[in-house]
């Protein structure tokens, strides 16, 4: 949570949070809610086998736990299992139908899948459950942005606590905009407070602008420092533009993220209900 809200760095908070879940799974080894947790902290750091080494037993043995199906949809959205994750999903919000995480992790799969109209319906929803969630506004603005709706996008951008996720999707709907002294003020913006912490975030405004060198040296900072930001990018539709770059594929090589080491991963665990 302190690394969701920028309070603490991820991998300081990742290691102490790791800590205290194995020795609650060494005091019960079947603890579903451990397994899930360390299962979500791996895949926040791109480690795909580890995340489905914990997240295929916390599945066998709490198959009803809605919490677990958030981070075992969300595994196999990286994965590009995307068919299967949706029905994880929602599994998921039948499980918890008054749950704004159902409804927000289910629309981000939709948006992965390219469903725009139900994705956007699903992320109202959760914004309508819990209207003071940060990121739930980001998942709008790209929805839009996605829809070339870039006004909208824009306003809904403005609504988002996160800031860094705010500057990013102001930058982008501006760029879009023809709003080119507005845009510039806030990729300074991000790249003044944020070149350390979010260099993803930093390198999806270029791959949005079509900077693809100046990408990829963001790419490669983010894949540096770990930034969690990084694997979302990855399969964010809207940043598509960067796969037909010859640098692609090597650099997902490089991280584990291949397609080919994605289908290997996905080949070795078995996530149906």
């Amino acid at each position: 949570r302190q690394a969701s809200l920028g309070l603490r760095s991820d991998s300081d908070a990742f290691a102490e949070a790791r800590q205290s879940l194995k020795i609650a799974l060494s005091i019960n080894p079947r603890d579903a809610t451990a397994m899930s947790r360390l299962g979500w902290i791996a895949l926040s750091q791109g480690l795909l086998e580890e995340a489905a080494a914990y997240l295929q037993p916390a599945l066998e043995t709490e198959p009803g736990n809605s919490r677990v199906l958030m981070n075992v949809g969300q595994l196999l959205s990286y994965l590009g299992q995307h068919e299967q994750a949706l029905k994880i999903f929602r599994r998921a919000l039948h499980l918890d139908p008054a749950s704004a995480s159902a409804h927000w992790n289910l629309s981000d799969a939709l948006y992965w899948e390219g469903s725009l109209d139900e994705a956007l319906n699903m992320a109202r929803i959760a914004r309508r459950i819990s209207p003071e969630t940060w990121g739930i506004p980001n998942t709008i603005g790209n929805i839009h942005l996605k829809n070339q709706e870039f006004d909208a996008a824009l306003r809904v951008f403005s609504e988002e606590g996160t800031k860094e996720l705010k500057a990013t999707g102001t930058a982008m709907a501006l760029y879009s905009l023809d709003r080119l002294p507005e845009f510039r003020d806030q990729l300074d913006l991000l790249e003044t407070r944020w070149s350390k912490e979010r260099p993803a975030l930093i390198a999806s405004v270029y791959i949005w602008k079509g900077d693809i060198d100046q990408a990829y040296d963001w790419l490669e900072r983010a894949a540096h420092t770990g930034d969690r930001r990084l694997y979302k990018l990855i399969i964010d539709p809207l940043l598509a533009g960067i796969h037909d770059d010859p640098r692609w594929i090597p650099f997902l090589d490089g991280i584990g993220w291949s397609p080919d080491q994605r289908a290997r991963v996905a080949s070795r665990f078995d996530f149906d209900l």
